[in-house]
């Protein structure tokens, strides 16, 4: 959806060789880093680089927001059922406090990509490297479709595993 969003179409077939690659890599690479760097490498054929780095640094952003409203979600789950561990006040104020943040400063990043990029200038080398993705990812901003349609699912997908548990 975030390839599609920024015209940067990939076959179903070439996301899941590469979704499923970068799962094999993610056991023997370092963190999730190396997965995601393999996950682009396989699909740099089928698609600009740029656009590529752009999608997974706002995928795991949008992983992590959709992460802690799971969290929030699995701590007003326990409290309500009275499982685990007592959650007091404060640490259920920390949590809210944490999640309204993290989705205030979310739409800021956008601006903060586009400064970025305008920081690196239009000089070649590592500098235009930098520039190209920070470009794509402020692109992101303009088309709020695609991200929220993956935060959505991410919680969707994220809520079954919750259910189950």
């Amino acid at each position: 959806l975030l390839l599609r969003g920024r015209d940067a179409a990939v076959s179903l077939w070439a996301a899941i060789r590469a979704y499923y690659l970068a799962s094999f890599a993610g056991y023997f690479l370092p963190m999730t880093v190396g997965a995601d760097a393999v996950r682009i490498g396989a699909l740099a054929g089928t698609s600009r680089p740029a656009v590529l780095v752009a999608s997974v640094v706002l995928e795991r952003l949008i992983g992590a927001l959709a992460q802690a409203v799971l969290a929030g979600l699995s701590v007003v789950t326990l409290v309500t059922l009275g499982l685990g561990a007592r959650v007091g006040p404060g640490e259920r104020w920390g949590l809210a406090a944490a999640v309204v943040l993290a989705f205030a400063a979310f739409p800021f990043s956008f601006p903060a990509a586009r400064w970025v990029a305008g920081r690196l200038g239009p000089a070649g080398g590592w500098r235009g490297a930098l520039r190209a993705p920070a470009e794509q990812y402020a692109g992101y901003g303009a088309s709020t479709g695609a991200p929220w349609a993956v935060f959505a699912r991410t919680v969707r997908g994220g809520g079954v595993s919750l259910a189950v548990h």
